[in-house]
């Protein structure tokens, strides 16, 4: 099964799996392809922006129908998650306060980071990073922080 074949069996915002009801494919105007969850946080004033292209699509009152074709073609796959999957919940942003990078990882990018900026490592530091909520009520930013590590 190719990369491309999963990649049609998650929703490009939140990356959960489609399932058959909460998580169902709806398909937009523009043809672009989300999960049920996921819409609303793009609708403003019965107008909602595709976050993929921008175009925008006049919701009505029935809202948006499930992409039927799409959901049969996961189902025959086998790629369609089942409703009570607890992968499928998308996580609580909210209560997202402050993330961490491995720390592999963290003294990778410190690493990386500092030659590219051309300065010299002279001590040791983690790459900490905190979620930020902006103005709009859904968008978060996560903006790095470096913290002075000691072993």
């Amino acid at each position: 099964m190719s990369p491309s074949d999963t990649d049609m069996a998650e929703c490009c915002v939140c990356t959960c799996t489609y399932d058959r009801t909460n998580r169902a494919p709806v398909s937009i105007n523009c043809g672009h392809t989300f999960c049920k969850c996921c819409i609303p946080r793009f609708i403003n004033n019965k107008q909602l922006s595709c976050p993929v292209c921008r175009a925008v699509s006049i919701v009505g009152d029935s809202g948006f129908q499930k992409n039927l074709a799409l959901i049969q073609a996961l189902d025959k796959l086998k790629l369609l998650a089942s409703d009570d999957s607890k992968e499928n919940s998308a996580p609580n942003v909210r209560n997202v306060k402050k993330a961490k990078l491995p720390r592999a990882n963290r003294q990778e990018q410190q690493q990386q980071r500092v030659n590219n900026n051309g300065a010299s490592n002279t001590g040791n530091w983690i790459l900490v990073g905190r979620w930020v909520r902006r103005t709009h009520p859904v968008r978060w930013d996560f903006i790095q922080e470096d913290i002075p590590f000691t072993t």
